[in-house]
């Protein structure tokens, strides 16, 4: 990984070819991004590259589309993968796809192409084969200019989880970016479930619509519950303002660091806006046999307090990053 600092400070070619897999082949994204430095947050600098993408004439989008690989790519084909496109499918699934799944995912894959003359583009980090083709079949219904923009919305999507596994940026700058989104934001539970993604969370959805993103290292250890706190009576309630964000933060600092927790990580994001408990979603998921949450709200909850900027939430990140990772004093 390199870090966003250093990210900003190198020259115009390096700075292109260090993001060069972002967008499938496609290195004038960053090349024109670059334009807008200095960062402050990686979310900062995919939005700009995001933008990028959707400033370009319809010719380079269509280039940018193309430029992706087929879903469940056999053979000569799957070697011509980049490595974070095969990565992905492996994990979708899509490398043990069973004959009749891979003889469908073919069949629609031709009707595609047919159809809209680019291939099928799906952010598959979270998807199974069911799903993916679930929404092919879906998709076949749209408008071509419909495609092309769910297309594009989806390449955002890949870029944003590529980014994630390349440049590492502070905890505090990414919390504060992360608010400043969701408040400004319609649909809070999609994009609290692209960060999990993100941050590398397995991703579950109770009845409720619930989401908790784990990070799981130990299945012996217990799970620490974050986005929520425990109130005087014990029940567990939505962890205001903040919420799950700086969960995910953490989550994103663990993988950069190379950090073993003590605990395994759960951040849980309720869904509505009531006071709940949220361990009854949990329990539906099967998730929480054994739990800590840190009593009382936890430190910065208020997204209109003053205080919240990077580095008071560095602080905060930094005590829920320690309670995860250090070992516990010894009481004498």
């Amino acid at each position: 990984m390199i870090t966003l600092e250093a990210l900003n400070g190198l020259p115009l070619d390096e700075f292109t070819a260090t993001l060069g897999t972002i967008f499938e082949h496609s290195p004038w994204v960053p090349q024109r991004a670059a334009a807008a430095r200095p960062f402050a947050s990686r979310l900062d600098l995919l939005d700009a590259m995001r933008a990028v993408v959707q400033a370009a004439p319809v010719e380079e989008q269509l280039g940018l589309i193309r430029a992706h690989p087929q879903l469940g790519a056999r053979g000569r084909k799957r070697a011509e993968l980049t490595e974070a496109s095969s990565r992905e499918q492996r994990r979708a699934g899509l490398d043990a796809c069973s004959d009749e799944e891979f003889d469908q995912l073919l069949r629609l894959n031709t009707a595609y192409v047919h159809k809209f003359s680019f291939p099928f583009i799906l952010a598959v980090r979270g998807h199974d084969p069911n799903s993916i083709l679930a929404s092919m079949e879906s998709r076949l219904n749209n408008a071509p200019e419909v495609e092309r923009h769910t297309a594009l919305t989806q390449i955002g999507l890949i870029g944003g989880y590529r980014l994630a596994d390349v440049v590492a940026s502070p905890a505090g700058a990414e919390i504060k970016a992360m608010s400043d989104r969701l408040s400004a934001a319609a649909a809070g539970q999609s994009l609290l479930r692209e960060w999990m993604l993100a941050a590398n969370l397995d991703l579950y959805t109770a009845p409720d619509g619930t989401l908790a993103g784990i990070q799981q290292h130990d299945p012996s250890a217990k799970s620490l519950l974050t986005g929520v706190y425990s109130d005087p009576t014990g029940i567990l309630r939505r962890d205001g303002g903040l919420g799950p964000l700086p969960g995910i933060a953490v989550a994103q600092q663990i993988r950069q660091k190379g950090l073993v927790p003590r605990f395994n990580l759960c951040v849980l994001a309720p869904a509505g806006s009531a006071n709940i408990d949220p361990l009854v979603p949990l329990r539906s998921l099967g998730l929480a046999p054994h739990y800590e949450v840190l009593p009382g709200k936890q430190t910065v909850t208020d997204p209109t307090h003053d205080a919240l900027d990077p580095r008071t939430l560095e602080r905060a990140a930094q005590t829920l990053e320690n309670f995860l990772t250090q070992p516990p004093q010894i009481q004498e």
